[in-house]
């Protein structure tokens, strides 16, 4: 948990989001614990942008174009058997013996390295012959994870003003 929470906060904050990393993660000290609890479960832009994600996997400029054409996609949750918490992949598809592992960011902050390193951390729970990792995000991704992508060809970066572009 975050300082800058009194300890009363931090054990409202931990029940709150069932001590899961990927919401915990989400927690920002300087916002006041009941705003970070609105941001986090009672705005839906997040969940709207994920659908937006998922129509742009199945738009016909881009269908065709992705490393396998997957059919049916949703989300997956689970439990990491190393880490002993509970995993979450916003969008997911299977095709033979190839996955997609995609996660959506709507923040007002480029994606870092620590979320890009996440989604390929879940990709290991996973023992599929490849796996394709797509990185969607509202506001683009740091100059890190631009470098990174250039070494990694199964990571894919859409930045929201990309997949606005598309007719």
């Amino acid at each position: 948990m975050r300082n800058g929470f009194s300890a009363e906060e931090q054990t409202i904050l931990y029940g709150v989001t069932g001590g899961i990393p990927e919401y915990l993660s989400r927690i920002y000290i300087n916002r006041s614990m009941d705003k970070n609890i609105i941001e986090l479960f009672f705005e839906e832009s997040g969940r709207v942008f994920e659908d937006i994600c998922q129509q742009y996997l199945y738009h016909p400029q881009i269908y065709t174009k992705l490393p396998f054409l997957p059919g049916n996609t949703g989300r997956w949750w689970g439990t990491d058997p190393v880490k002993k918490r509970q995993e979450e992949i916003d969008i997911m598809a299977i095709q033979d013996n190839q996955a997609l592992l995609c996660e959506c960011k709507w923040r007002n902050v480029p994606v870092n390295i620590e979320i890009t390193k996440q989604l390929l951390d879940r990709g290991k729970l996973f023992h599929y012959d490849q796996i394709f990792y797509f990185l969607f995000s509202k506001t683009g991704f740091t100059k890190e994870v631009l470098e990174y992508q250039k070494q990694d060809s199964s990571l894919f970066l859409i930045p929201f003003d990309k997949i606005c572009l598309l007719k």
